[in-house]
């Protein structure tokens, strides 16, 4: 399965942190989607600086928990998703917050953003599922 990885909690206005919209927001290793291999990605989601997509043998039961959103009984705001991948103990990203795509991606030098323009990473010897972090 290929799945669209948010790398880094979503920029926002120094006014907007704390707020609503700052809780709500994608957060570092959110999954946004998870589409089976060989999706028609466009251009602009290839490109995009603030995510990735990576292609790993996942069950359909482990793709579910990574999207689905967090529901509630009332209207009160609460976090895009219940669980996120740890995007750092992946190598996708430094504890810095800097993006590395780092290690066991393909086989390919992990040095800079720019491997990941117009492809997809095949995450080889990772389990996935023990990168997944509850929210």
């Amino acid at each position: 399965m290929e799945l669209l990885v948010w790398l880094n909690d979503k920029k926002l206005d120094d006014a907007d942190i704390g707020t609503d919209l700052d809780f709500s927001s994608y957060k570092q290793g959110d999954v946004i989607c998870v589409m089976p291999d060989g999706w028609g990605w466009t251009d602009s989601e290839r490109n995009n600086p603030d995510w990735v997509i990576i292609r790993s043998p996942i069950v359909q039961s482990l793709a579910d928990a990574l999207t689905t959103p967090v529901e509630t009984q009332t209207n009160e705001i609460t976090p895009c998703r219940n669980n996120a991948l740890d995007v750092v103990a992946l190598g996708l990203v430094a504890a810095t917050g800097k993006v590395t795509l780092g290690k066991a991606i393909n086989g390919v030098s992990k040095t800079g953003r720019s491997i990941a323009t117009s492809v997809i990473l095949e995450v080889v010897d990772i389990d996935i599922e023990a990168a997944v972090i509850k929210k």
